[in-house]
């Protein structure tokens, strides 16, 4: 009975650890001047700072604080190393993300920023690692075996390449397209495409195989990974001459999972590290 006690309150303590502060002051290095954080009634955080550094550097540690565990899990699938700490199961889906070269691609995008957009991204990656450096990290890490690296700028940006590939998929028509322009032809398999004209190029062609990188289990870890469902977003848009106030209005439908965790009010001021 004792031991199951001990147990219950080791667990509970790895859980109270690392839970994030909802009040109070916290020390966040490389802040230029005091950010006040406020929550409303939706569990969202307002952050007011005097610059945009100081604000991106709050969110970062803001996000690490709250959503660590599933920020590196999202990282670690745009890098291709699920197998490290999921085991071999997942060689698959790491094949296929280094294959697609999703990374690499996040380090092109972060080199054609401007100075501009990579001084906020190195901000954010400088608060994650600031609460990675002075918090408890979430017991899932424990259970996973898993030490989270330092963020770097690339691995926001992996995210946003993940999010699209799942988003869009397709690679996956224009396939289909040309293993039934291979079967029945060009002529005839235009006409399962509406709109397609003869001699229009098919990117995957002509290179088709059973080794081709698409599977749709591949998709289907993916999408248990990251949250992210397949398909696409919708949005519309109406003129302003038929809405009350003249102007018009966007709305859009992103086709995602809700992942969202609910919190409640309450103010945190983060202060430079030095005062």
């Amino acid at each position: 009975m004792t031991l199951v006690v001990l147990a219950t309150v080791g667990v509970g303590y790895l859980f109270y650890r690392a839970m994030p502060a909802y009040s109070g002051t916290e020390r966040l290095p490389g802040l230029s001047s005091e950010a006040r954080v406020w929550r409303d009634a939706h569990g969202v955080p307002h952050i007011f700072t005097s610059s945009m550094d100081d604000a991106a550097r709050a969110l970062g540690y803001l996000h690490a604080s709250e959503r660590m565990f599933q920020m590196e899990i999202l990282r670690r699938v745009g890098q291709g190393r699920m197998a490290e700490i999921r085991g071999a199961d997942l060689l698959p889906v790491d094949k296929f993300i280094r294959t697609m070269g999703f990374y690499r691609e996040a380090e092109t995008s972060l080199s054609a920023l401007s100075p501009w957009a990579q001084n906020r991204l190195e901000a954010y990656a400088e608060g994650v690692n600031a609460f990675l450096a002075s918090h408890a990290l979430p017991p899932e890490f424990l259970l996973a075996g898993d030490r989270p690296e330092p963020w770097r700028p690339a691995d926001s940006l992996v995210i946003g390449k993940i999010e699209a590939y799942q988003l869009s998929q397709n690679f996956k028509l224009k396939l289909l397209r040309a293993r039934l322009n291979a079967k029945l032809g060009e002529e005839r398999a235009n006409w399962l495409f509406p709109g397609a004209r003869p001699g229009d190029p098919i990117t995957t062609s002509p290179a088709i195989s059973g080794t081709h990188a698409s599977d749709d289990s591949i998709d289907d870890e993916l999408g248990t990974l990251t949250g992210i469902g397949k398909g696409a977003s919708n949005e519309w848009v109406v003129a302003g001459s038929r809405t009350l106030s003249g102007k018009p209005i966007l709305a859009n439908d992103p086709h995602l999972d809700l992942s969202a965790r609910s919190c409640g009010i309450s103010p945190v001021s983060l202060r430079p590290k030095d005062r």
